[in-house]
């Protein structure tokens, strides 16, 4: 479970460095591209926290156990700032530049985590 879990949280990372480059240009954005980069996002948190349930003991014993965990709490919080971006009121939404750049950086410490916790665990 753990593997389609870093499948998913690596689909949406991939998603997300696609709209951060959208971003950038002046053209207009797919809505339905971010709408699947959140969802995407989203299954990707569900199934890490389903993995999380069953405890890894190669990963405790070369001590990267608690790795999925703080990656699952970092991507936990970067799903609520999208959840943000994406629904919050319209006078947060104004800054968007900057919640899409604290969205992205808490995001890219949870995926870096959970490659971590992947390739040693």
């Amino acid at each position: 479970m753990m593997s389609f879990a870093f499948w998913m949280v690596t689909l949406a990372a991939a998603m997300g460095a696609g709209l951060a480059f959208l971003f950038l240009k002046p053209a207009p954005r797919s809505a339905l591209l971010a709408a699947v980069h959140g969802i995407a996002g989203a299954s990707g948190f569900g199934l890490l926290i389903w993995a999380l349930q069953t405890p890894d003991l190669r990963a405790d014993a070369l001590g990267v156990g608690a790795f999925a965990e703080y990656a699952a709490v970092l991507i936990g919080m970067a799903l609520v700032v999208g959840l943000v971006i994406g629904f919050g009121p319209v006078r947060i939404r104004r800054s968007r530049g900057l919640l899409i750049a604290i969205h992205g950086t808490i995001a890219v410490s949870g995926f870096v985590l959970l490659m971590a916790y992947r390739s040693l665990g």
